[in-house]
């Protein structure tokens, strides 16, 4: 759910915009781009400072860093600006180690089988490094559902550079058979978009859902802008690009995004108020 215009461009079509296999650089890297920092960046969260030199080599030879001290240098670059995010990790995990949990759970269609990392002793913890948290605090409320829906007690703390604080979910918020029931609903909604569209994008419930609370024709003039706006990330996807010229956001199907978005993202603004915040008015 976090990107269904890619659900089904790959599954249907097999349409690959970020294939790491036809993205390897033929030539020497001079710079990395934004999805590339996003990486770097997760992986250097809770890493020792004292092995960066190391981490810089090996990605230089995989072609992920640019050669020689320009890729050192930006390793330690963005090291250095992730300080508050890492140390806010480092307080939450309270130097509890990580467990990853066997998923292996019966649903009304199907199973949900898996394995989920970040769990540290009654606490699933999630870390965003990007700018723009909705997918990623979705993703972890997912797999937190999952997790209670296995019969695991576990509070959910989420934390995000852009929004200060530690923001949780406690334990006995949400109780298995709710986690189950979610859960299934949400399959269905995975299933349906491997064969037509769903509509829905976990983005526009920024500024506490304010582009849902206008018509149509205001929404897409807000969504143009948004687009057009080289600041802002919200809308930037090539799968995104491609399915509004397939009528992704169309006047018909508006009613249902607005339905949809409003049934998976606003529990979540309930849960997590912070991370929802109202857009701020003009003095």
């Amino acid at each position: 759910m976090q990107n269904p215009p890619r659900t089904l461009l790959q599954r249907q079509f097999n349409v690959s915009y970020y294939d790491e296999e036809l993205l390897l650089p033929e030539h020497e890297v001079f710079e990395v781009d934004s999805l590339q920092k996003h990486a770097l960046r997760q992986d250097l969260l809770g890493m020792d400072p004292a092995v960066l030199t190391d981490y810089a080599r090996r990605q230089q030879r995989t072609g992920k860093l640019p050669l020689h001290n320009m890729g050192t240098a930006l390793a330690g670059h963005l090291l250095d600006e992730m300080a508050e995010l890492r140390a806010a990790f480092s307080s939450a995990c309270n130097g509890r180690s990580s467990e990853e949990v066997v998923i292996d759970l019966p649903l009304t269609e199907g199973r949900l089988i898996g394995r989920i990392p970040g769990v540290y002793g009654d606490e699933f913890i999630v870390v965003c490094t990007s700018s723009s948290h909705f997918k990623y605090v979705l993703a972890g409320y997912v797999r937190y559902l999952a997790l209670l829906a296995s019969g695991r007690s576990l509070s959910f703390v989420f934390i995000t550079s852009k929004i200060e604080g530690l923001h949780r979910i406690d334990a006995g918020t949400i109780t298995a058979a709710e986690a189950i029931m979610r859960l299934d609903r949400f399959v269905q909604y995975y299933r349906s978009g491997h064969a037509a569209y769903f509509r829905f994008h976990p983005n526009l419930a920024r500024e506490d859902f304010e582009m849902l609370t206008a018509d149509h024709e205001s929404f897409t003039d807000q969504l143009e802008s948004l687009m057009e706006n080289d600041r802002n990330f919200d809308f930037n996807d090539e799968y995104l690009q491609k399915a509004i010229g397939h009528g992704f956001f169309s006047k018909d199907g508006f009613d249902e995004l607005k339905s949809n978005v409003t049934e998976i993202m606003r529990p979540l603004a309930a849960y997590l108020p912070a991370l929802f915040p109202v857009k701020k008015k003009k003095k």
